[in-house]
């Protein structure tokens, strides 16, 4: 049943989840770097910007793979299932947390519209997990409640979120989707964001 919220299987091509720390493909369930190789990915070109083609374009046990940047694991069958983005993982003490299974939590809280969490800097951890959430029409709800309800869930140690903001809305782009940067700007600002 769990199945629905994998993405499928490779229909054409390969697919692998590559560690990219420890220099290995990954077990089942165990989530790394998602790399794929296709007809597609094999003869992509980024006109007039060849260090992001260079970015995106890996060698590994020397067959190239194609990197889009997105965290993921397979399972025993080689379902894929996406747990976030390079770019958005927080990494808190060493600890790669990713923002995805944290958001799963707080949107299954029955106060809550839409989540998103970002990074806020920590001077001992680096930075930490900050959850800002926005409420349904009419619905209440406070910091510490949400965190409870969190730790319900199961969110514990470093995915646990070091602070819930209650926000009136989400920034978000035209089509919808939120503007993290905009979100992750309130804690770092002037500061340089890792990576």
């Amino acid at each position: 049943p769990q199945r629905i919220n994998s993405v499928g299987k490779a229909r054409c091509g390969d697919l692998g989840i590559y560690i990219e720390e420890e220099g290995r493909w990954a077990r089942p369930n165990e989530v790394g770097k998602v790399m794929g190789r296709t007809a597609s990915t094999l003869t992509l070109r980024y006109p007039g910007s060849e260090e992001r083609l260079h970015e995106s374009l890996r060698i590994i046990d020397g067959r190239e793979w194609y990197d889009d940047g997105l965290l993921g694991y397979l399972d025993e069958d080689g379902f894929l299932y996406l747990t976030g983005r390079v770019k958005e993982m927080i990494i808190t003490g060493g600890v790669n947390v990713y923002p995805l299974e944290i958001e799963g939590v707080l949107l299954r809280h029955p106060a809550v519209f839409d989540a998103a969490v970002v990074s806020m800097p920590h001077p001992d951890l680096g930075e930490v997990a900050v959850a800002c959430v926005q409420l349904h029409e009419g619905a209440e709800a406070d910091e510490e409640g949400i965190l409870a309800f969190c730790r319900e869930q199961g969110l514990r140690g470093y995915l646990l979120p070091a602070k819930v903001e209650i926000l009136d809305e989400l920034p978000r782009h035209i089509d919808g989707k939120i503007i993290k940067r905009e979100l992750e700007k309130r804690y770092w600002k002037d500061m340089e964001r890792k990576g």
